[in-house]
């Protein structure tokens, strides 16, 4: 069974992925293909272990490695959006205040203007 491991950097080298397959068990066989045409890395191996369950539970490890990845993403979107409507409640709070004090402005310097027409 070989594991396929996309999204690698270009400039990967073999025995990088190697050795981060290495501390799973023994690495049989890594391949990283090249384009035909320019010769370049394509950004994804292959990698077969020696062992089976090994190979399993790698997988297993990485799906669980994104699974929590998710899973803080989607925790971080819920802390930032109950951020967001905090900050929005607090702007309707202080907009509503200055609202209201420019509104008392507003009639103080009219009553000072009718005082003032009045002399």
């Amino acid at each position: 069974m070989s594991i396929f491991v996309g999204n690698l950097p270009f400039r990967a080298e073999q025995e990088d992925v190697v050795e981060l397959f290495a501390q799973f068990g023994e690495v049989v066989n890594c391949a990283l293909p090249l384009e035909r045409d320019t010769g370049r890395k394509r950004g994804f191996a292959f990698v077969e272990m020696a062992d089976e369950a090994t190979e399993r539970a790698r997988v297993q490890a990485k799906r669980e490695q994104i699974a929590g990845a998710k899973a803080a993403k989607e925790a971080e979107e819920a802390r930032l959006k109950r951020q967001m409507a905090a900050d929005r409640e607090e702007w309707k709070a202080e907009r509503a205040a200055q609202q209201v004090e420019a509104k008392a402005t507003t009639r103080v310097l009219q009553a000072e203007g009718l005082k003032d027409r009045a002399n």
